[in-house]
């Protein structure tokens, strides 16, 4: 079973968090931000989605659409309209003694006729209730875009509402991550101290050895064996 992608939390406080104004501090993470990309591998983001390959369009036998898909698929060009049929011109030549292409050109002159007369028609309508229509237009994409408008500002006020608290329990927590980061930092500082106070001891100790051997103290001068005291 395909699970969602598990992205690790993120630890980033915006809001309290100072060192990034800090110009070096920007350059470091730039430099780590270009070295993750660099060896950054995108996902498979369709992973959860079914294979294309399961989908097959299926089309009646002489469907426009399946022989445009077809075109498209082989890469021919598209088809030129064909605008003869907007010519008014009588037959000529050989033609011009035949009955079919007489025929054929009367019926192409009266569904022009037709046509300009449908323009005629729509030209009248649209003179009539054109401007209403417009109008009505008009008020539904007011309406579309103040809903949209609210749409937008709802989700707006939510990102605020989020970042509000993100903000308040940052800064609530803020006192607590200063006084655990001070206490780190005096923590490593008190270790370099005994580092340093330990490593003083241990140049004190061997000064001492060295000068005990040369005057005959110790018996033994090995690191490994007791040291023992002449009375």
């Amino acid at each position: 079973m395909t699970t969602a992608r598990e992205y690790p939390p993120q630890d980033a406080l915006p809001y309290i968090d100072e060192e990034y104004n800090d110009p070096q501090m920007q350059a470091v993470v730039q430099q780590l931000v270009k070295e993750e990309m660099r060896r950054f591998t995108p996902p498979d983001y369709l992973e959860s989605c079914p294979a294309l390959e399961k989908f097959e369009l299926k089309f009646k036998d002489g469907s426009f659409l399946k022989e445009e898909l077809d075109r498209v698929a082989k890469g021919n060009p598209i088809k030129q309209l064909d605008v003869s049929r907007y010519k008014l011109e009588r037959p000529s030549g050989k033609d011009e003694s035949s009955l079919k292409k007489w025929q054929q050109a009367r019926d192409n002159a009266q569904a022009q006729l037709e046509h300009q007369h449908t323009r005629i028609m729509n030209l009248e309508l649209m003179s009539k209730y054109g401007t209403n229509a417009w109008r009505k237009h008009n008020e539904a994409l007011v309406g579309t875009k103040k809903y949209m408008e609210s749409l937008l500002q709802t989700e707006r006020e939510e990102v605020e509402k989020i970042n509000s608290k993100r903000k308040m329990d940052q800064v609530k927590q803020q006192l607590t991550i200063t006084t655990q980061q001070q206490k780190y930092y005096e923590t490593i500082h008190q270790n370099m101290q005994l580092e340093v106070a330990c490593a003083s001891l241990e140049r004190d100790l061997k000064k001492v050895k060295a000068e005990a051997e040369e005057a005959g103290v110790l018996k033994s001068a090995t690191a490994d064996s007791p040291t023992a005291m002449e009375e």
